[in-house]
């Protein structure tokens, strides 16, 4: 939450997602966010309830899934600060 705070304090770039560390910012507030809650009840329902065991792993995985895909794209972007070395 802290990144996206100085993000709108002090924007650098007119659009936020030509970032890299964007990407893998919301890769990881997006897994955070979405598990927080389903591990605070798996710690109460897991023995109890397998249903809810074979939810929670589609959930993870999903989440997973996704989180990998948005960092993914983080390492695809080429940043503005970096240079071509290729002349040298």
């Amino acid at each position: 939450m802290f990144y996206y705070y100085e993000e709108i304090k002090r924007p650098d770039s007119f659009f936020i997602y030509t970032k890299p560390e964007f990407w893998g910012v919301s890769g990881i507030f997006i897994f955070s966010a979405g598990t927080f809650f389903v591990f605070l009840f798996r710690q109460q329902s897991l023995d109890a309830d397998k249903t809810f065991f074979n939810l929670y792993v589609y959930i993870h995985a999903l989440l997973f899934i996704v989180r990998n895909l948005l960092i993914s794209v983080s390492f695809l972007l080429k940043s503005k600060t970096q240079q071509d070395i290729s002349h040298i």
